[in-house]
């Protein structure tokens, strides 16, 4: 299980996924919600 969160500590991703580190810090807001909302669909 991965933890993804950027600088500001928002949750990006949860789940086994292989982000390289430096693709963390540029994420975008919207990408990020895409994935938080696929993640807990997925839960649900």
């Amino acid at each position: 299980e991965v933890i993804v969160v950027n600088q500001r500590d928002d949750l990006l991703a949860i789940g086994k996924l292989m982000i390289p580190v430096p693709y963390v810090g540029s994420f975008q807001t919207g990408i990020a919600v895409k994935i938080r909302k696929g993640i807990l669909n997925s839960k649900l």
